[in-house]
């Protein structure tokens, strides 16, 4: 009796054990078919990037002119690329300011338009490599070539890198000879943001600036109350018939030149305006000890 009554469950039990293993094995083949399928797609991706490498391979070129670009390449030919850059910049900012003299502008013109051609063109083939060389770059990379180059054209590398030709540019390719427009030379300090150390030694106060930051805000915030506080002193404390005193907004820029020691009021003064006088000077020590010795610790770490 017990062993008939007992099949019908054995019976039940291996009927659900043969579905559930049905399904554990439909479930298992549909995984196997999504892993067979992703893993198509993956090759296919990676011989579609594979024919894209071998492609710019061909040209014999593209490997090196892509390592001269990269500011850490250890080439020989990349360092001497990056010396010749720096060259040309320094030369320039010498240009630039013996421009100045008109006798010695007057003499070297000639000398100075070449330099100046010579340079720019340089710095535009340079533009124009980095532009096409952009999706190499990990700051830039993107999942197609374009994207990676507008990435590169909105950076801040990419503004500075016209801004060292965009003056050159402009004057040749403009037909009217504004006077205005050599105003535009003034934008050729930007070349020096180029050069390597320059932007090394920027990064540099960045960081400083960026882990001290809140410390130097409270020094700020002390510096603009001491500069109110004074210019209000300066103001009701002041001598007669004093233009100097004539308005707060008046003693605040002589609190200011006061406080960072350009100078201060000329004339006679009474003795309570000395005192406020006196008062600034020794505030201003403080003004400066504190963002100072904070500056100087952020240097030395």
């Amino acid at each position: 009796m017990d062993a008939t009554e007992q099949t019908p469950l054995m019976q039940g039990r291996s009927g659900t054990s043969s579905l559930t293993s049905r399904l554990r094995r439909a479930v298992t083949k549909e995984k196997l078919s999504g892993a067979i399928k992703a893993t198509a797609k993956l090759k296919q991706m990676s011989k579609k990037k594979d024919q894209q490498m071998q492609g710019r391979s061909a040209w014999p070129w593209y490997s090196f002119l892509n390592s001269m670009l990269r500011p850490h390449s250890h080439r020989w030919q990349a360092k001497a690329f990056r010396s010749i850059i720096t060259v040309l910049i320094l030369l320039n900012m010498l240009a630039f300011i013996f421009e100045s003299e008109k006798d010695i502008a007057h003499k070297y013109h000639t000398f100075f338009a070449m330099l100046e051609g010579v340079s720019s063109v340089v710095f535009i083939v340079e533009y124009a490599l980095r532009f096409y060389f952009a999706p190499e770059r990990v700051r830039f990379k993107s999942p197609n070539h374009f994207e990676a180059r507008v990435k590169f054209m909105v950076s801040v590398d990419s503004a500075i890198d016209v801004l060292s030709f965009l003056p050159w540019l402009i004057e040749v390719v403009s037909p009217l000879d504004l006077p205005n427009l050599s105003v535009l030379r003034v934008v050729r300090l930007f070349r020096l943001l180029k050069a390597a150390p320059v932007m090394g030694s920027f990064d540099v106060v960045a960081r400083v600036l960026y882990y001290n930051a809140e410390i130097l805000c409270v020094a700020l915030l002390i510096c603009a109350v001491m500069i109110l506080t004074m210019a209000t002193l300066l103001y009701y404390m002041r001598p007669e018939d004093n233009k100097d005193f004539s308005s707060i907004l008046a003693t605040v820029y002589m609190a200011v030149m006061m406080l960072t020691g350009q100078g201060g009021p000329e004339g006679d003064l009474p003795w309570y305006t000395k005192i406020v006088v006196i008062m600034t000077a020794i505030f201003a020590v403080g003004q400066f000890a504190i963002p100072a010795s904070m500056l100087t610790w952020g240097f030395e770490q």
